[in-house]
């Protein structure tokens, strides 16, 4: 993918970390994303871990589901990530 984007832009590629929408102060596995972010920036993607951003504007991801039994974000969240990925973007 990589070596892909590399053709058709001068810009490294986004890797965007999509959390668990599940409430981010108990986050079950901040580990992975530290673990996960930090592999792709030593692979040379411009990582975007989401779930800073989910944490501090969302504080709980089950309040912000498509349904109950559904874990797709809703319309609050895809305009959030919609944000936030034009401003990573516009850098």
């Amino acid at each position: 993918f990589k070596a892909a984007a590399a053709e058709r832009s001068e810009a490294p590629p986004i890797l965007m970390l999509i959390p668990l929408m599940v409430d981010f102060r108990s986050y079950p596995i901040p580990d992975v994303h530290a673990r996960v972010a930090q592999a792709g920036a030593a692979m040379g993607y411009d990582v975007l871990d989401l779930l800073p951003p989910f944490r501090e504007t969302l504080v709980d991801g089950d309040r912000y589901r498509v349904g109950p039994a559904d874990n797709h974000f809703n319309a609050v969240v895809h305009d959030l990530v919609a944000r936030l990925l034009r401003d990573r973007l516009e850098r």
